[in-house]
């Protein structure tokens, strides 16, 4: 909130933040149609998907703008100390 008062961008405009494994809607025309749309994955995080990264250890750089390392970290979330 701070940051939209500092630039004077109401936060109305943001998008909704949903989580990345629930159903958003059904699709709503051509071959899928009522299919529900249940996911939604980032450049980097479908990269790791791409590469089948899967088990706990795997990693994934990706380059483009920035360079990025992903790593499963298994079924337990692993917090940052580092903020």
């Amino acid at each position: 909130p701070e940051i939209c008062k500092a630039f004077d961008i109401p936060m109305s405009m943001l998008p909704e933040i949903r989580s990345s494994a629930e159903v958003y809607a059904p699709m709503l025309a051509g071959t899928a149609k009522g299919v529900p749309l249940a996911a939604c994955l980032g450049d980097q995080q479908s990269a790791i998907v791409g590469h089948a990264a899967f088990n706990k250890g795997d990693s994934k750089n990706t380059y483009g703008t920035g360079c990025f390392l992903l790593l499963n970290t298994g079924e337990t979330p692993v917090f940052s100390n580092a903020g």
